[in-house]
Order: structure tokens, then C-alpha cells, then sequence
């Protein structure tokens, strides 16, 4: 068993959405007639290779096995990030995901617990995000050479210098964090208790190598670790002064500050969800039962909101006017996830999740209350990869459709409109913020973001900045991928040397400290 060097910062790893293994258990199968009476078994539901069919046996919960099954490897897919510059919808397989796959994956009309009272729940530790899709997909592609894992690259790299996996009951100091990124941070409290076994393990690793924690989040993992900050700040108990005692550095890497607007889209729209090189339909209420998103949306009333635009969503009501730009009407952000039915689940979370929490406040059409404040921290290292054209808005068909059974009013992404005026570029339905382009307010440059999340709320930690009442040290680490008009750079940046070097300079200004 190796010993973790003590004479560097132990380091804790938190994940974005989509970007950790869940598992499931369930007694049988839904299939007649059962293949086997009463088993009960742990198997993968994110990612599952087998969740377009009905599957005709419990699934192994065995990488090899299921690697051992070539002919069954179609899905290729990372996660739901992939940008649409990269790859559309209209272009590759569409997949109709087996009901057994959404039951699992739905969460119930609290947002937090499954719909069919099944225990499923992240896989934990490092298996849980070196590899989101190990039985799908090979680690490197065969034709490009890229790297298909998650954090799997950076792990290798920080092993390398002498960091030790906190795995099998040793005392590492490299910790990965897994969590439910369906859930929000009120479920994430509730259900599993993750603030409070955050707050234990990062104490633990403090008093162990006699160190402070370095915190590496990703995405969505960066509204984790926001809200663990104000967390442990509104406790009476531990205060600025425990994050001042046991956090070295927050690192935050591709950080959605100010949200991001694709996840409108996901919400609103009854268009396929594209994932790597197929494209999965009908999955807007599986993502509309997550408590989590919401923390993704756009935030348009912050104190300084540079997203660059007032509106993200247009709609032609009229389904025989042509589709031409003036013929779409811009609806603000609650329009469209009304039209999207969406008033019992996301709507309801941003309330009842959201405002009503005073760790956070409100987000749609809100000013954020503490998601837009700078957090809590000596030091503050945000790095972020940009260059990518990046979704900042989409326009959409209205009409109604039979879904479900039942006549619905459906957006549908309007696939046949180009436009190439103004500030921004709008291909196949969808608006986009180019490099070169597209002037930002937050700094006057015409930078991109990351193929994910806009470069205004990338970037938004510039606004802190100027702030200098503020204790904060904050570092910008802003680069242009080599490729990233061709590869986004919301994942990337945790797989290519550029990013990682980054990040492991930074660990080195740690030690040197």
C-alpha cells in the first residue's frame, strides 16, 4: 500500500452533472415472464449499455462481462454535454430509451427520491468518475486518439506526483467525491447527508497529513462546492473560520456562474437529447424530475449579468408563417418551461429547492441571491477553456403533439433556420456565441465559451475582481484550446495537457506557499 506524501495538500475532487456512475437494485426485471424469481442485484443505470431494450437478464454489474458483449457496444456517450456545433441530432441514430431505463432514472415528485421507491444512488469513490461510461466505449477514441473518460487523465497525472488514491481503507489524500447530480442541494441534505460527510472527510484529510484541503470541482461540481461553502459559513458552529482552517485553494474549473442556457433547452424542448454519436428521445421529463437542474439555469438578473443577451428562448407561434428571425417572439425563461410542462416539477423545485433556501435564492428570473456572490475562500483559481461556439439560445416551433397519450403543447427546435447577422450566429434553430464575434460585456472581448457554458458566466469571477473589499485572492486562468473549434472545452480541459498542467502548477504554488 502506498503512503500519501505528506508534504503536499490533499485534494478532493467534486464532479459536474451527468458526471458520476449511478446504480440501481431492484428485485425484477420488467419482463414476462421473469428470467429469475426475486433477485437482488446492484447494476448500472448511468451509463447502461443496454438502456435501449428491454433487458432479458439482470444486468451484470461487471465490467469485464459486459465488455466481454462487443456486438452490444452502440451508445457511445459521455454525459449530455456535448455541444451542438459538434453534432446534431438530425444526423445520427435516435435511440427511444426502454421504459425499465427511464423508470430508474426518474426521480419522484419531490426531486429527490426514485419514482419507483427503488434504491438507486452513486457508485462511490473513484470508479464513480474516472470512467462514466466504462462498458460502452473504449478510453481512447480509435480514429481521433481522444481521451473518452472524465477524470480519469487528471488522476493518472496527480498519482504521478505522489498523491495516493483514499481507496480500500487506506488514508490517501486524493478523494473523490461522488454525489446524486440528480438532486438538489436540499435533497442532497436530506437524503444522503453529503454536506455534513464533505465537512468530515475534508476535517479528516486536514488533521491526517496536518495540511489544508485543495478543492478540484468541475461544472455543476462547482455549484456544490458554493453551496457547501455558504453551508459551513451559516453554521454557527464552524463559520469562515473553519473554511479559513482546513480549505487551502478552491480550484474551480469550467464553473457555470451565471448557469447556462442549454439547460432551457433540455427542460422546455421535445427534441432529442444528443449523447456522443446517438441521439436519445424522449427524455424531457426524466430531466424535468431533477431537482438539480434548476441550479443550472441562467441567471438574468444578477447584479451584472454578462450573458450578453436579455432573451434565450424565441417562439413562432404560427406554424405557417416562414420561418424567418422576425417571425419569433422572445419569451422569458418561465414561458418556456410552462410550455414545456414543466410547472409540477422544475418550476416547483425552484421554489420549494431553491428560493425558498437561504443558501441560495432565486434563479429564475432572479437576481441568484448567493450563486452570483464570490465564495468564501482565501483563494480562489478559476480555470476555464474557451473558444468553442457556445449555446446562448435557442427558437422554437410551437404546436401540439400527442405525447404521452395526450394532446400537448410541444417546442420543437426550429431545425431550418440560419441566420448570420449581429452579434450572434444562429444554425439550424440554434444561437450561438462565436469566437471573434461576439463582443462580451464582461471584459470587451470576443472570446467564446466552452461549447457548454457561456464565457459571460465563465468568466463572471472577473466581476468579483474589481471588488476590492473583498478578501479573496482570485486567480484567472482563462486559455483557448488548440482544437477547440472542433472539441468542446468543458470536458476537455480535464483530459488535454493544457488544462491539466494548470492545475497541476497550481498544486505546486500550493506546496511552495
Amino acid at each position: 500500500m502506498a503512503t500519501p506524501n505528506q508534504k503536499i495538500n490533499p485534494v478532493i475532487l467534486i464532479h459536474g452533472i451527468s458526471g458520476s456512475r449511478l446504480i440501481s437494485k431492484q428485485t425484477v426485471f420488467p419482463i414476462q415472464p421473469p428470467p429469475i424469481s426475486k433477485v437482488e442485484e446492484e447494476y448500472p443505470i448511468w451509463l447502461n449499455l443496454l438502456m435501449s431494450t428491454v433487458p432479458a437478464r439482470p444486468i451484470p454489474n461487471n465490467d469485464v462481462e459486459i465488455n466481454s458483449n462487443p456486438e452490444k457496444v452502440s451508445l457511445k456517450t459521455l454525459g449530455w454535454n456535448l455541444p451542438d456545433s459538434t453534432i446534431s441530432s438530425r444526423t445520427v441514430p435516435t435511440i427511444t430509451p426502454a421504459p425499465w431505463w427511464k423508470t430508474q432514472m426518474t426521480l419522484g415528485d419531490d426531486g429527490i427520491t426514485a419514482s419507483n421507491n427503488e434504491d438507486n444512488h452513486p457508485v462511490q469513490g473513484f470508479k464513480a468518475i474516472e470512467r462514466i461510461a466504462p462498458d460502452t466505449e473504449p478510453d481512447f477514441d480509435p480514429e481521433t486518439g481522444k481521451d473518452n473518460r472524465y477524470f480519469a487523465a487528471l488522476i493518472e497525472k496527480l498519482v504521478e506526483q505522489g498523491y495516493v488514491k483514499n481507496e480500500n481503507n487506506n488514508q490517501g489524500n486524493l478523494v473523490a467525491f461522488p454525489y446524486d447530480w440528480r438532486v438538489s442541494p436540499k435533497g442532497l441534505n436530506e437524503k444522503y447527508g453529503y454536506f455534513n460527510k464533505l465537512k468530515d472527510e475534508i476535517q479528516k484529510q486536514r488533521e491526517y497529513n496536518q495540511k489544508r484541503v485543495v478543492i478540484i470541482a468541475h461544472s455543476m461540481g462547482n455549484r456544490v462546492t458554493q453551496y457547501f461553502l455558504q453551508w459551513v459559513k451559516n453554521k454557527e458552529e464552524l463559520g469562515e473560520q473553519w473554511i479559513h482552517e482546513n480549505i487551502e485553494r478552491y480550484i474551480a474549473v469550467s464553473p457555470p456562474w451565471l448557469g447556462g442556457p442549454l439547460a432551457i433547452r433540455f427542460l422546455g424542448s421535445d427534441d432529442p437529447i444528443v449523447l456522443g454519436k446517438a441521439a436519445i428521445k424522449d427524455l424531457k421529463s426524466v430531466i424535468q424530475s431533477y431537482s438539480s437542474v434548476p441550479w443550472l439555469l441562467p441567471i438574468t438578473k444578477a447584479p451584472q449579468a454578462f450573458l450578453n443577451t436579455e432573451h434565450f428562448a424565441f417562439v413562432k407561434e404560427n406554424s405557417k408563417a416562414p420561418s424567418t428571425i422576425n417571425n419569433f417572439q422572445p419569451k422569458t425563461i418561465r414561458d418556456i418551461l410552462t410550455d414545456g410542462g414543466a410547472e409540477q416539477t422544475t418550476l416547483k423545485y425552484q421554489q420549494e429547492h431553491y428560493q425558498d433556501d437561504d443558501l441560495i435564492g432565486s434563479i429564475v428570473d432572479g437576481d441568484g441571491g448567493k450563486l452570483v456572490e464570490c465564495p468564501p475562500v482565501q483563494k480562489l483559481d478559476v480555470i476555464y477553456a474557451y473558444g468553442t461556439p457556445t449555446h446562448v439560445g435557442a427558437y422554437y416551433l410551437s404546436s401540439v403533439e400527442e405525447i404521452d397519450g395526450k394532446q400537448t403543447k410541444s417546442l420543437r427546435v426550429a431545425a431550418d433556420l440560419n441566420d448570420t447577422g449581429g452579434n450572434f450566429l444562429v444554425k439550424d434553430g440554434i444561437r450561438f456565441e462565436i469566437e471573434g464575434t461576439t463582443e462580451q460585456l464582461i471584459d470587451g472581448s470576443t472570446h467564446s465559451g466552452d461549447g457548454i457554458v457561456p464565457y459571460g458566466s465563465l468568466a463572471y469571477h472577473k466581476h468579483w475582481q474589481k471588488n476590492k473589499s473583498l478578501k479573496t485572492e482570485i486567480g484567472d486562468h482563462g486559455f483557448r484550446l488548440s482544437d477547440a473549434a472542433t472539441y468542446p472545452g468543458h470536458e476537455e480541459i480535464l483530459k488535454v495537457n493544457e488544462g491539466i498542467n494548470k492545475i497541476l502548477e497550481l498544486l505546486r504554488n500550493v506546496h511552495l506557499d
